[in-house]
């Protein structure tokens, strides 16, 4: 690009007959021209144009993707220090997390033992009848001795 306009201002200032330029032939003035494409020339064959395109591509990549994340609110994830905070912060938020989840669960299963432990002993024996009129037994009426444990 700066052969290209050295070679505009050398033509402009020739064609303006300005004193130094004016006495030049037209091949020193042109030549600016004959560099620049020699320039891009060498410029394709290296890849150099190719890989400029390919960095202005990502970048432009890059800011739709910063763009959208401002967007929706997720601008630190492109930020590396700021996407490691907030990956310590997942996970100091995941730890609590499974603490709520800990004491929720070890409560829950508190309450069944204890559900567990007061059937059992509450479990009556298998001699004991629970019925107050059992037919054809004498004293099967309350108060009676047929409805008690450990008689007779």
């Amino acid at each position: 690009m700066v052969f290209i306009l050295l070679g505009v201002l050398l033509v402009a200032l020739k064609w303006a007959e300005v004193a130094p330029v004016t006495e030049w032939s037209w091949w020193i003035v042109l030549a600016p021209f004959a560099l620049a494409l020699a320039w891009w020339a060498l410029a394709d064959a290296n890849g150099l144009t190719q890989r400029r395109a390919m960095r202005k591509d990502q970048q432009r990549k890059d800011a739709r993707r910063r763009n959208l994340a401002d967007g929706m609110g997720l601008r630190g994830l492109f930020d590396r220090s700021a996407s490691a905070k907030l990956r310590k912060a997942e996970a100091k938020a995941q730890a609590s997390r499974q603490r709520q989840i800990d004491k929720v669960e070890g409560e829950r299963e508190r309450k069944r033992q204890a559900n567990r432990d007061s059937i059992l002993t509450t479990r009556m024996d298998s001699k004991f009848d629970s019925r107050f009129d059992a037919p054809g037994q004498p004293g099967s009426a309350p108060g009676g001795a047929g409805g008690k444990a450990g008689t007779g």
